[in-house]
């Protein structure tokens, strides 16, 4: 997969280039201290994705959708309703279920598109709205990012 560019970085490789942050002063990264505090869950992903540019990154790229889905479930947890993650999840492994290859990455690649556009969006009432929102999103990149890689692999 080096061909594609595609490889893994270590969480505290992706975080390496923005200063250590917390949440309510909880580190994000353990055992690291807190030098930017937020006290929100929706500032501190606005700062992290502001960091990270989601605009121009690709599905074969993008490094932190896990990272960002773990921080957004570690304190959205009890916001997050898993009937929608879950009707969500099944579209997406129903794409996969394609048996044409070409179709399905095609596919896969336009709700990753999709998905990656609906991230930016930032207007949102409630912290509820907010953490159901964007983790479903994030929760999809990341699927999506995963299951695109292993299509390619396959295809290789």
């Amino acid at each position: 997969m080096a061909f594609l560019g595609i490889y893994n970085h270590s969480l505290n490789d992706i975080f390496a280039k923005m200063d250590n942050i917390c949440i309510d002063n909880k580190s994000v990264i353990v055992w690291q201290s807190c030098e930017k505090n937020f006290d929100t869950i929706q500032d501190a992903i606005s700062y992290i994705e502001s960091m990270m540019d989601p605009e121009t990154d690709n599905i074969y790229n993008a490094q932190y959708y896990g990272i960002i889905k773990s921080l957004l479930w570690e304190y959205c947890k009890s916001q997050i309703d898993q009937n929608i993650v879950g009707i969500e999840t099944k579209k997406l492994n129903d794409i996969a279920k394609s048996k044409n290859i070409a179709q399905k990455l095609i596919n896969l690649k336009d709700n990753y598109q999709s998905r990656k556009e609906k991230s930016m969006q930032s207007d949102f009432d409630t912290q509820e709205e907010f953490c159901q929102n964007k983790y479903l999103v994030y929760d999809m990149l990341d699927m999506s990012q995963s299951l695109f890689i292993k299509q390619l692999k396959k295809s290789a």
